[in-house]
């Protein structure tokens, strides 16, 4: 039987299942009500009783009492009462608003506008977003580009404790080819230009409320077609059908069915579609105690009718109330690189990719992690062994277009985050991450980054009126091949950026932001600086 009609036939089982389930607590046990007229009620007619009860008999005689107060030698100990006010006024909650508009202007020649608006009641809820974004510097010949995004999202509750929800995106992106030398070589923006048009759908079925089974389910139905206007395009559609039951209120049972399905055609000469299809089942169940935590699972995947088996299991040990714990898991699992994705981490690719595969891996890991007083923090370390990774290399017969290599790459890594909070007011956030990468073939993991590092200050005035942030960002040079095969260093990104907002009443206010201060002119990919300083300033508005 061809698997897409197995599934289809499991996923009619799975929702007529889910329905049962929800509809059981509504229904009576048919036979057994019989109504057999509507009730009504009426008082009879009666007279009235009077009833003349005597009163009590008081006794007047004089009576003396002797208290006698025996010493007690036991000792009672007791918290001292809390003192506070008989009344006191709650913290007024900040007004809440269904919609905002920001719009700016920027250097280089930058617009921004963004609109958000959100709405909803017992019944439904509904959130609305659109965005724009473009820049062009003229320094460097096609350097540019340009982003809209709309995102609609909602959902529905039903009596029956049901919820549907749906979501529709839709992106429209340009990027330009600008990597090349243009003393020697000049475009227009219409030869440069790489148009995305990306269009995303989501419907879901889940229980909102417990059921009499106890049992919570979900049915999530996503596609995608994403193309550009080089002859490019992709369908997709990932399914997952689920169930979770608690156990004694709070050890979850579960398992997943996933399709992950998606189709890659180009429109060149002797250039076939390429297909790319997953499936899973995950089964797993967890543990979760005061002190010890468990969540074990497998995942059995299929691809081109060939099983592979991967964990997915995390323990912790929960120490000193929280503040110091410790993990350990492993996790594997296939990650697809498809036309959408490979485009979306690199779009400066050249047209017609080669046959797309999966990147499977095994990740081996450990640390630490808690929260002491305002201070969250995690380290983690582990080992992770990847078959198929792609790594990116220039095409060096068309300088601004790079070349998407496989390899299997060993990386050993440690990164870790912390973050604090103080006086409400500011709070200070560090992550670190670092990747020693070990490629089979290659001599380098090819513009994938070592190490990144991002230092966050962020601070508000008490009426929340006033914010003002600083990020420092720095990743090492990328590895990237040379023309004559050798490696090369790219250089260093050190960005900082500051940006303040400040609201001048309830409804409006204004910004800033100053990015890349330090006029860094870094390459992410080979041949591609980034924009050097570059402020946007604007206005927003609270409705």
């Amino acid at each position: 039987m061809n698997k897409k009609y197995a599934f289809w036939i499991v996923a009619i089982v799975f929702l007529l299942v889910c329905i049962h389930i929800t509809s059981k607590a509504q229904e009576l046990p048919s036979g057994q009500v019989e109504v057999v007229r509507s009730f009504q009620a009426r008082l009879a007619d009666t007279d009235k009783v009077l009833i003349n009860a005597p009163r009590p008999v008081v006794d007047k005689k004089d009576r003396s009492y002797t208290y006698e107060l025996i010493p007690s030698e036991a000792k009672i100990s007791y918290e001292a009462p809390e003192i506070r006010p008989l009344a006191m006024s709650s913290e007024k909650l900040p007004e809440p608003y269904n919609g905002f508009l920001r719009g700016g202007f920027g250097y280089p020649l930058s617009p921004y506008a963004e609109l958000g608006y959100f709405t909803g009641s017992d019944k439904f809820n509904f959130t609305g977003h659109l965005r724009h974004h473009s820049a062009n510097d003229n320094n460097v010949e096609n350097q540019r580009f340009m982003d809209n995004d709309l995102n609609l999202k909602g959902n529905y509750f039903l009596d029956q404790g049901v919820v549907i929800g749906g979501q529709v995106k839709y992106s429209l992106d340009d990027v330009f080819f600008y990597g090349y030398d243009n003393e020697d070589t000049t475009f227009t923006a219409d030869e440069a230009r790489r148009r995305f048009n990306t269009f995303d759908g989501k419907i879901s079925i889940r229980n909102s409320v417990p059921n009499d089974m106890d049992i919570n389910y979900w049915a999530n139905f996503d596609f995608y077609t994403h193309s550009d206007n080089l002859g490019g395009r992709e369908n997709g559609q990932l399914i997952r059908l689920g169930m979770e039951k608690y156990l004694d209120g709070k050890h979850p049972v579960f398992a997943e069915i996933i399709t992950d399905l998606s189709s890659y055609s180009q429109d060149l000469e002797s250039f076939d579609q390429f297909q790319l299809n997953n499936f899973f089942f995950v089964p797993g169940a967890a543990f979760q105690g005061d002190v010890f935590q468990l969540r074990a699972a497998v995942r059995i995947a299929s691809h081109e009718d060939e099983f592979s088996f991967f964990p997915d299991v995390k323990a912790s040990i929960l120490l000193a109330d929280g503040a110091f714990n410790i993990m350990a898991g492993a996790n594997g699992d296939f990650h697809k690189n498809s036309f959408r994705n490979l485009t979306q981490y690199n779009p400066f690719l050249m047209p017609g990719l080669e046959r797309l595969r999966n990147t499977s891996f095994l990740d081996y890991y450990g640390g630490f992690f808690g929260m002491l007083e305002n201070i969250q923090y995690e380290v983690k370390a582990g080992y992770k062994s990847m078959q198929d990774m792609a790594l990116f290399v220039p095409n060096f017969e068309t300088p601004q277009q790079f070349l998407v290599l496989y390899d299997s790459v060993n990386t050993v890594y440690v990164k870790g985050n912390i973050q604090s909070t103080w006086m409400d007011q500011v709070t200070v956030g560090l992550t670190l991450g670092y990747n020693a990468f070990s490629p089979a073939q290659q001599e380098r993991a090819w513009q994938i980054p070592d190490l990144e590092s991002n230092l966050s200050v962020a601070y508000h005035s008490l009426d929340k009126k006033f914010r003002l942030t600083t990020e420092i960002y720095y990743m090492n040079g990328l590895w990237a091949p040379t023309v004559t095969g050798e490696a090369e260093r790219l250089n260093t990104l050190f960005d900082l950026s500051v940006g303040a907002d400040y609201m001048i009443n309830k409804n409006f206010g204004i910004f800033a932001h100053l990015n890349n201060l330090a006029s860094n002119r870094w390459r992410r990919w080979f041949d591609y600086p980034t924009y050097g300083i570059n402020v946007l300033g604007g206005f927003s508005l609270r409705f």
